[in-house]
């Protein structure tokens, strides 16, 4: 009776685990949000290709002669009409990156890699709007549409790396305000590789400038001593920490 008992428990229990097995195997919202811009770009935009122009070539041809003479040019290499005029690859180290990749895998492994990097910033922007929304369809509507709005420089390009580092930023800012460990002192290590990747590098100083003078304006204009001298105090690490991001 008693194994009869416990034989009728353990089937009733396999209908219930069953289900919660078989949703560990579906994609999370996350997961969706990281191939959105995969099935965006071969359903709606006609396929890696898209993601291919004039410019990937010449950063390409950079990174090669860097890889080759072991430092960064400083003389046009490739200008018809000014040749040997100066020139500063500032984007060296993208160029370094993906002409190592070119070596190895080809125009493929670029445009994979430069996917990758958009399909982490949608990820990344998801999980942003989630802690901001609380709504997991508010949030991937908001990546949704951001994912469309960006696909227009949707190249394989340094300058996906900034849309990435703006992500970052910002989701690393906006939780130190809201009180979270978030680690500011790695945003000056952070704008490194950023400055050495892409010129839009300046955004994460945008963004480290508006928090700061949110908190100053906030210390200027609040009447309790208390609370003006708490205003100040949080402003220092956003000075502090966009002061490193210009050493």
């Amino acid at each position: 009776m008693h194994a009869a008992e416990t034989l009728t428990e353990v089937e009733l229990q396999r209908p219930q685990e069953r289900p919660s097995r078989l949703l560990r195997l579906l994609p999370s919202l996350t997961d969706v949000a990281f191939l959105m811009p995969v099935f965006f770009l071969f359903l709606t935009m006609g396929g890696a290709s898209r993601m291919l122009e004039g410019d990937t070539g010449w950063h390409l041809r950079a990174g090669e002669w860097i890889l080759a003479h072991g430092r960064v040019p400083e003389h046009d290499l490739f200008s018809f009409t000014r040749p040997g005029e100066p020139w500063f690859a500032w984007e060296w180290l993208w160029d370094v990156l993906f002409a190592w990749l070119h070596a190895r895998w080809g125009m493929a492994a670029v445009v994979l890699a430069s996917l990758v990097v958009i399909s982490l910033t949608s990820a990344l922007l998801y999980r942003l709007s989630l802690r901001k929304t609380g709504n997991p369809i508010v949030a991937i509507a908001v990546t949704w549409a951001a994912v469309a709005a960006s696909s227009i420089h949707w190249w394989a390009r340094p300058h996906v790396f900034t849309m990435l580092f703006v992500v970052i930023f910002y989701g690393m800012l906006d939780r130190h305000s809201e009180g979270a460990r978030a680690r500011l002192w790695l945003l000056p290590l952070l704008m490194v590789v950023w400055t050495n990747l892409h010129g839009g590098f300046p955004a994460g100083l945008v963004l480290i400038g508006a928090y700061a003078a949110g908190e100053l304006v906030a210390a200027a204009v609040e009447a309790d001593p208390a609370l003006r001298r708490a205003a100040l105090r949080r402003s220092l690490p956003y000075l502090g920490t966009g002061a490193a991001c210009l050493l």
